[in-house]
């Protein structure tokens, strides 16, 4: 197995305007196991009480100009996942006072977190940009200082850029959204599911509870009819709810493969269809499903 060692890959890498991109070109050789950023921005004079930096940065984007895509998530929807997953929360300072400095860790895994045994191949992904998408409220009474957003990349790769000799990539995704409405059950069909290792599920109407929005949900093998999993919202919030002792509020962790987290050889689900079945009590709520799976190295 090809070693590997964190890295900074930038430090201070500064926006030049208070809505945009920063771009982080990834090596060219070797592999990536897992990322971390970190990104901060200063509070205005009248400190910032509306406007919080987790917010502010609206998307975390890994592709290529080859049309390969590894991460297209909001830093939002990517720090709450990595806490359920986890459970336990990045790093995040979100000061209202004057001239706080707001910081924001967010970590990127490629694999299994402390082994090497998955990751970013960079020879089968070549020329891949990490994209940190922002867009700051600039405001000296309840906003943000202009100019004040940058980023910090650090990364765990092979040694000396060797080659990687990963049993695969583990990506994160956006599997299904849509909204709701009074039905039970809602049935979110998913096609080649056979590789998925992990399943998220994220359901907000403003002003409606939780387990008043969508109250029961279940995992469905449809080749068997077979429940894997069926309980109500509130009571997969507790299931894995972070170490902190507080749920977050409109998510879930619905599964986890045996060995997502090193305890053993990793299981793929295997079925190559699922469908996920939610008693919806509420019109027009949000919902998303995300879906962790394993393509080829």
């Amino acid at each position: 197995m090809t070693q590997h060692q964190m890295m900074n890959l930038c430090t201070s890498l500064k926006s030049v305007n208070d809505s945009g991109v920063l771009t982080v070109p990834l090596q060219s050789k070797g592999g990536i196991s897992a990322m971390e950023l970190t990104c901060r921005a200063t509070t205005g004079a009248g400190g910032s009480a509306s406007y919080g930096l987790l917010a502010s940065i609206t998307k975390i984007e890994i592709s290529n100009v080859h049309g390969q895509s590894v991460l297209n998530l909001s830093a939002t929807e990517l720090y709450n996942i990595m806490t359920l997953k986890y459970r336990e929360k990045p790093q995040l300072s979100e000061g209202t006072g004057a001239g706080a400095v707001q910081v924001v860790k967010l970590p990127i895994d490629f694999g299994i977190r402390g082994l090497d045994t998955f990751g970013l191949d960079m020879s089968k992904y070549p020329d891949c940009l990490l994209k940190i998408y922002y867009t700051l409220h600039i405001n000296a009474g309840d906003g943000f200082s202009t100019l004040s957003f940058e980023a910090d990349v650090d990364a765990r790769i092979s040694e000396n850029q060797q080659p990687p000799y990963y049993q695969g990539l583990i990506r994160l995704a956006e599997a299904w959204h849509g909204t709701t409405s009074i039905q039970n059950p809602h049935r979110i069909n998913l096609k080649n599911t056979a590789k998925a290792v992990g399943a998220y599920l994220y359901g907000f109407l403003s002003g409606t509870a939780d387990n008043a929005l969508v109250k029961n949900v279940a995992l469905v093998i449809p080749s068997t009819g077979q429940k894997m999993l069926s309980a109500s919202f509130s009571d997969f919030q507790e299931r894995r709810r972070p170490l902190s002792g507080s749920i977050i509020a409109s998510w879930l962790c619905l599964w986890a493969a045996p060995g997502l987290f090193g305890e053993a050889t990793l299981s793929p689900l295997g079925a190559p269809e699922l469908s996920v079945e939610l008693e919806e009590l509420v019109a027009d709520g949000a919902v998303k499903l995300f879906l962790e799976e394993v393509l080829a190295s």
